[in-house]
């Protein structure tokens, strides 16, 4: 095996809980394989050990483990196929479970660490496995800041320095086609009233690849056509009619996802809460072109 490692998107080594782990598996083989399994898992370890009496004894413990099965025996050939020193790229994500961890820690007795790990199996039985660390930090917000030059929904034309709180779910949305006018749709979602009373943005995050090392991303503002909202009860109904958007090409440069996120900007307020949405049917309807990844 010629190559086989693991991208995180952005670089990022450090999550929140509720977080989205993502990236891409890189594997370039000498000659030609074909793969049997590809399973990518998350997962924190403790570990400690000690002597007694001239005897070492260890012991290791996993406090969460998440997998996801990225290719099988059912996938297509032509997804399990690896040609002879063509690099493979599959692009994977996995959310870090709502729990309490403790932080990375590491010391001549033991350790605490999270891992990202991936097992590959090839026909024929050979099996390579490859991880790469990373960190769960304890914190409910985090600062950003950068600009955008389109006009939001509330006709706001660019994000000021502030606090961004993250919160640890995803909302479900439903896309709905608009009768009479396929160039927009209508992204539909319900929340609590106090939510939805606020003025709302809808945020498209893109992130490309440079080269096997750097990545970087755009964020960019979906300039909404109109909202509408229908209370009934504990909750409110809205709809945010945005219009289909080409995705901007960078030259040299690969794509490696699209997401979504909820901005909520409270009047008279510099704070913004987001919330990344989750799809009933994939957000390729929301691009001009087809999302290929």
């Amino acid at each position: 095996m010629e190559l086989f490692g693991i991208n995180l998107t952005a670089g990022r080594e450090t999550y929140v809980v509720g977080d989205v782990i993502s990236g891409e598996v890189i594997i370039q083989s000498s000659k030609d394989e074909v793969i049997e399994d590809l399973v990518v898992s998350i997962c924190g370890i403790a570990h400690v050990e000690w002597k007694k009496c001239f005897t070492k004894y260890q012991e290791t413990e996993s406090y969460y483990n998440v997998k996801k099965t990225l290719i099988d025996v059912t996938s297509a050939r032509k997804e399990r196929k690896l040609s002879r020193r063509v690099p493979w790229v599959k692009y994977f994500e996995l959310d870090v479970p709502e729990d309490t961890f403790p932080p990375n820690f590491y010391s001549d007795h033991g350790y605490i660490r999270n891992d990202v790990t991936v097992t590959l199996k090839l026909k024929g039985g050979k099996e390579h496995v490859t991880s790469r660390p990373f960190k769960i930090i304890d914190v409910t917000s985090l600062a950003t800041h950068f600009e955008d030059s389109q006009r939001s929904c509330s006709q706001v034309s660019s994000f000021r320095s502030s606090t961004q709180s993250w919160t640890r779910i995803r909302l479900p949305a439903h896309i709905l086609p608009c009768e009479g006018d396929s160039s927009v749709v209508k992204i539909g979602f319900e929340c609590s009233p106090g939510y939805c009373k606020d003025e709302i943005d809808l945020i498209q995050r893109i992130d490309y690849r440079v080269n096997e090392v750097n990545v970087f991303t755009k964020y960019s503002v979906i300039n909404c056509n109109g909202t509408r909202r229908q209370s009934g009860g504990d909750v409110t109904w809205t709809e945010l009619i945005v219009p289909k958007k080409q995705l901007p090409i960078i030259h040299h440069c690969r794509l490696i996802s699209v997401r979504y996120y909820l901005k909520k900007s409270p009047i008279k307020s510099d704070k913004f809460s987001w919330l990344p949405l989750s799809w009933q049917r994939g957000p390729e309807i929301l691009i001009i072109n087809s999302l290929h990844r």
